[in-house]
């Protein structure tokens, strides 16, 4: 009992830093009321840790099921939930990133930090599906060239291979994690 409880402790003060220094930046490019979406963010942050600590090597099947599902939604969500900017941009010279984070400010080192973060948990989901590490690779990046793809057409992004690298980095340190695992 004390396990958990200190557990639960180590979820909610890992989440605050969460709370106070990404959040406030990504809360500019995901559509959420921002009072009641700081609060929402910060309880998802310190279950998502807590359960991971806690119930990591116990998961079964419908755990996998559920999980996935809602990480998928979730990448949705963030990913999608723009305004149309009413016109298509592409973002093709992959130096443009090395800039950016070089001369960016702290949003630009934030945005590229989270588009690593948020792909890291894709191989691991992936993988309790495919098993074949070839099959993982190939879907989590296919997934990440598609998001892009689907931005730009839908005009709720630009379709940025900056982008698609950072995502590429998140896949291969969540390969990484889940060969670890």
């Amino acid at each position: 009992m004390l396990g958990k409880i200190y557990r639960l402790l180590i979820a909610c003060l890992a989440a605050v830093p969460i709370q106070l220094y990404v959040m406030p930046v990504l809360l500019q490019y995901v559509y959420m009321p921002s009072s009641y979406g700081q609060i929402i963010m910060y309880i998802m942050i310190a279950i998502v840790i807590y359960e991971f600590l806690v119930t990591y090597k116990k998961w079964k099947k419908w755990d996998w099921h559920i999980l996935t599902v809602i990480y998928y939604i979730t990448l949705i969500y963030i990913l999608f939930a723009r305004p149309d900017m009413g016109y298509s941009l592409y973002e093709l010279d992959p130096f443009q990133l090395v800039n950016s984070i070089r001369y960016g400010s702290y949003d630009e080192w934030i945005i590229a930090l989270f588009n690593i973060l948020i792909f890291i948990p894709m191989p691991i989901m992936n993988h309790y599906y495919l098993k074949k590490d070839l099959k993982v690779l190939f879907s989590c990046v296919s997934i990440g060239f598609l998001i892009e793809l689907i931005q730009a057409i839908s005009r709720r992004g630009v379709f940025d291979i900056g982008d698609i690298i950072l995502y590429g980095v998140g896949i291969l340190i969540g390969y990484i994690i889940e060969k670890r695992l």
